[in-house]
């Protein structure tokens, strides 16, 4: 889950949240990039489009199931 106090919400994509680092701290290992508040789309995505990419990939999988 996403710890809320070190993540903002940017946007929120098909009911999904995407978030990014309040701060960033390269020192103590902090990612850029952007990451859901979902456990079935794990990750750091690059741009909120790979993020969103990665999102919809989950969803059509779970209908195909």
């Amino acid at each position: 889950m996403i710890d809320k106090e070190k993540y903002a919400l940017v946007h929120t994509y098909k009911g999904v949240g995407i978030y990014t680092l309040k701060v960033f701290n390269p020192a103590k290992g902090d990612e850029l990039g952007y990451r859901t508040d979902s456990e079935y789309v794990p990750g750091v995505y690059d741009t909120l489009g790979d993020t969103a990419e990665a999102i919809d990939t989950y969803l059509v999988r779970k209908k195909l199931r």
